[in-house]
């Protein structure tokens, strides 16, 4: 007998199933199914029921002198409406049109509750309160495998967790890793989705260090759209529903806007939704049919499948699945016409199987219970069950906690904890020959085999039907946009290489020229230390091009030898996120100490030829190291000092920035250097360098005509100095607004070639003016035998004068004709002694410099220099007389040639001795000969 009630209104008896024999004794069982919710509704599970029944009261062997009876109350698949349905089916009442009382008989077992929401209540008062086991179709919340809550509750339905198992072999199958969890806020979803998120970690082992999310959980409860935001920023393409088809509606309709199911999307929900779910009206959706329709289109469902692996096994009952369902459309014909369903409800419910098979593990269990309390002797049999006796209800719960039988739904058997171990059913949904939505059984999956042991066939699932994807390719569509890492072309890194390997080793070889050749004048006379510190700069630069052809591609250098791809890949990985920040910070560190060096050497010698410039009086001193270390040792120690905090405080890391090519669906990736507050760290890097840099620009070009002897390639420092400001300037901005817009190869060449350029530029503009210089054989930066100076002429206008040899032969040959015309002339002069008339020669001069000038090694002409010319004058015998009567006065010796002409090492320029006016003229002419000659 099978009997309906909880419809709105009355009790209704809808099928007589079986007349109770007068000779069999009626064993009640209490049904619960939801009806008339929008949500989740299961009517036509009742057919199935009833032909279970059918079979059992017809079958000598199952319960020979019992016939089952169920009685149906409607849950509306409520709480409160379960739990009032209960009591009502086990406490007496009053017929409220009669007024007569109806007696309820004892249930000696409970069918359903069919969903989740209803059935939890259920379990709760039937074990605890009622002392009658339960056993559910439905209800695949986890929380129901709790025994303490449920201590008699069963259900041939598997819980919901173990369909998690088809959807990780499913995520196996098609190597999808990154996911997302949508959740309803309901306590069957949410037990379900952590129990997903524990095997997850369990499965995939995610690296914590890894900067990828790979599965976000993100859950609602009434308006999916903020989690769809977020799951679209985190671009997941593979997403699981966990929720209720009311919910799931707007959440697609929601995700069609936001092109979330696009043909590179996947989304899985449970299976038991009514049959085209989406096209209900709903008043929270604002989409039309057809775009839920393409919305939803290929989707999958997963749920515990409810027929064997093999439909033409032959069941406990005799029936095949064929043959079953020949009888079950015939009750659901009937069925329909007491009591006409929904249009939506033409299909049978998912849970027919799992109904039928309950029924069966019913009676099952009570038939042993039977023969248990029968071969004990006594007089007690299952007739005489009621509330307060808890002798049956154990031996019902044993016998069904033993239960093991082949079903329509499979072998049904119950874990510990009460639940169906059966297996997982996959479905798509596709288009029908009336291009109607329709679910399609596309593989099975055993929940024995464990997604984390990779099978040996690759295979994770057994595939009935290909799936069908909207890809254009035909393809699965990826959990992620296709990822190309944009690293440094090999052949770019390669020739930068070669060439910077060439530029360190020409300053190497400029290393080895100054130190062989310091000895010699020309070279002794350009600071040669500063210039091998300068180069030493360079080199610390050109190293900087090495590390900055190093990516997270390059093997490390103890496995750069293996030939194996694999081993080379996995150490690519395994070290890219620790090395990349020590070579950031090592490019960091060679470049600015190598510019440091280099520019600070080159700002050194450029400051001491200002302070000449600035200072005459310093055209005498000669260029002092230690004025040089003081300069170079305070821009070192800012460099050394701020670089520590950097490094210390704000170390550097490797973070990757995509860039989406949506109409390709890849996302190019690319790396960098990165620290916290790296702009502002940077920024004031750029900003001090860039005044020092401008600043040494200004020096260069106020001093860009003095010629200093202990800086003698002055003028060359000053070319150098704008070769490395143009460099820089142009250099450093163009190649980090490369960077930033991901052109990392111009960017990268374009910072090899400045540094290359500046580098080389500034060293042989320094020596190449020294090897043409020694190839004429001369030791120094002038002609022959010239020795340059520097000189003060013309208020601030700078020239230079030169002695030659010649001058001093010929200024050797005067001094010896005036020897022998003063030597006549004191012949003369003691002639006319004797009778105190006649004329003598005074002759004056200038008083010999002797020595040098100190340190400085400079010869002085021009204003400082005072040429006096020896001239001769009359005297009478009286003016003699006056100045010294009786007394013969020594005439001035006149100066000799190496007292008019010392060695480089100080000498007075364009002296000349002259005895009259015709001598004077002839060295004046001289003289304008010599102030015309330049190098």
């Amino acid at each position: 007998m099978t009997v309906l009630r909880g419809v709105p209104g009355s009790a209704l008896l809808l099928c007589l199933c079986a007349l109770v024999s007068a000779e069999k004794t009626p064993l009640y069982i209490q049904g619960f199914v939801p009806t008339h919710n929008p949500t989740f509704r299961s009517e036509s599970i009742i057919p199935a029921a009833t032909v279970a029944v059918k079979e059992i009261n017809d079958n000598p062997n199952v319960l020979p002198n019992y016939t089952l009876v169920v009685e149906w109350n409607s849950t509306l698949c409520d709480p409160s409406e379960a739990t009032w349905q209960l009591i009502r089916s086990v406490l007496n009442g009053t017929n409220e049109t009669t007024g007569e009382t109806i007696v309820n008989p004892f249930k000696i077992m409970f069918l359903g509750g069919g969903c989740s929401l209803a059935t939890e209540p259920l379990a709760a008062l039937s074990g605890r309160f009622y002392n009658v086991t339960q056993l559910s179709y439905g209800a695949s919340t986890p929380a129901l495998s709790d025994t303490n809550m449920f201590p008699r509750f069963y259900r041939t339905i598997p819980s919901e967790v173990q369909a998690n198992s088809a959807r990780f072999a499913l995520m196996k199958q098609f190597k999808w890793e990154r996911v997302a969890t949508l959740h309803e806020t309901q306590n069957i979803f949410s037990r379900t989705v952590d129990d997903f998120h524990m095997r997850y970690d369990d499965i995939y082992q995610p690296d914590e260090s890894d900067d990828e999310e790979t599965l976000i959980l993100r859950s609602f409860t009434d308006d999916p759209e903020i989690p769809l935001r977020q799951i679209k920023e985190k671009d997941i393409r593979i997403i699981m529903g966990y929720m209720y088809e009311d919910k799931a509606r707007p959440t697609i309709c929601k995700a069609s806007k936001m092109e979330l199911t696009t043909e590179n999307h996947v989304w899985m929900f449970p299976a038991w939704y009514e049959s085209e779910w989406w096209l209900q009206n709903d008043t929270n959706v604002d989409c039309t049919a057809d775009e839920m329709s393409k919305a939803i289109e290929n989707a999958f469902y997963v749920e515990s499948y409810n027929f064997g692996r093999d439909p033409n096994v032959t069941t406990f009952s005799g029936a095949t699945n064929a043959s079953f369902y020949e009888k079950y459309l015939e009750e659901f014909a009937e069925f329909r016409e007491s009591h006409p369903l929904r249009d939506d409800n033409d299909v049978p419910h998912n849970y027919v199987p799992f109904t039928y098979d309950a029924i069966y593990a019913m009676a099952l269990a009570l038939h042993a219970t039977e023969e248990e309390l029968h071969a004990e002797g006594g007089n007690i049999t299952l007739a005489n069950f009621t509330y307060a006796d808890s002798t049956i209800t154990d031996l019902i719960f044993k016998h069904l906690n033993n239960t093991n039988f082949i079903g329509i739904s499979g072998v049904v058997r119950f874990d510990e904890d009460g639940t169906r171990i059966g297996l997982n059913a996959i479905y798509q949904l596709r288009r029908n020959e009336d291009d109607r939505l329709i679910p399609e059984l596309l593989a099975i999956n055993d929940p024995a085999d464990d997604p984390a042991d990779d099978p040996e066939d690759g295979v994770y699932v057994e595939f009935m039907l290909d799936p069908i994807w909207r890809t254009s390719t035909g393809l699965p569509p990826s959990d992620r946009r296709t990822p190309m890492y944009n690293y440094l072309d090999q052949d770019l890194i390669i020739t930068c290489g070669v060439f910077t390997g060439l530029a360190i080793i020409t300053a190497i070889a400029l290393i080895v020229f100054n130190i062989v050749t310091i000895q010699k004048p020309l070279i002794r006379d350009s600071a040669p230390f500063i210039n091998l510190i300068i180069i030493l700069g360079c080199i610390l630069m050109l190293a900087t091009c090495y590390l900055l052809g190093i990516d997270s591609a390059t093997p490390p250098i103890d496995n750069m030898l293996n030939t194996d791809q694999d081993t080379l890949d996995q150490s690519v990985i395994d070290n890219r996120n620790s090395r990349y920040g020590a070579i950031c910070t090592w490019r960091l560190w060679l470049l600015t100490i190598g510019f440091t060096l280099s520019f600070g050497a080159l700002f050194a010698k450029t400051w001491q030829v200002y302070r000449v410039y600035t200072n005459p009086k310093l055209k005498k001193e000669p260029f002092k190291m230690w004025n040089f270390l003081i300069i170079l040792g305070i821009l070192l120690f800012i460099d050394v000092l701020y670089l520590s905090i950097w490094s210390g405080v704000f170390p550097f890391r490797r973070e990757t920035k995509d860039d989406n090519d949506n109409a390709q669906d890849k996302v190019f990736i690319f790396e960098k250097c990165e620290c916290d507050n790296f702009g502002y760290l940077i920024g004031a890097l750029y900003v001090y360098k860039g005044l020092l840099v401008v600043f040494g620009l200004f020096l260069a070009y106020e001093s860009r005509n003095v010629k200093y002897l202990y800086i003698n390639d002055s003028r060359f420092v000053s070319i150098a100095m704008y070769i490395v400001v143009i460099m820089v300037g142009i250099g450093a901005p163009l190649s980090l607004v490369l960077a930033v817009h991901f052109f990392i190869n111009p960017a990268y060449g374009l910072a090899v070639f400045m540094i290359i350029i500046s580098c080389m530029s500034c060293l042989l503009i320094l020596h190449i003016p020294k090897f043409i210089y020694m190839w004429k054989g001369l030791d120094t930066m002038v002609k022959e035998n010239t020795r340059e100076e520097v000189t003060v002429s013309d208020g601030l206008q700078l020239g230079r004068s030169t002695v030659d040899q010649s001058d001093i032969q010929t200024a050797e040959d005067d001094v010896n004709d005036l020897k022998k015309k003063l030597a006549e002339k004191d012949m003369e002069l003691k002639k006319l002694e004797g009778d105190g008339t006649g004329t003598r020669q005074i002759l004056t001069g200038p008083k010999p410099r002797s020595g040098s000038d100190g340190d400085s090694g400079v010869l002085v002409t021009g204003d400082e220099t005072e040429n006096e010319i020896y001239s001769t004058e009359s005297t009478t015998n009286e003016e003699t007389q006056q100045s010294g009567s009786g007394s013969s006065s020594s005439p001035a010796t006149p100066p000799t040639p190496s007292e008019l002409h010392s060695n480089r090492n100080g000498n007075n320029s364009n002296a000349t001795v002259i005895a009259n006016e015709e001598d004077k003229q002839e060295f004046e002419s001289q003289e304008d000969s010599d102030d015309g000659t330049d190098m």
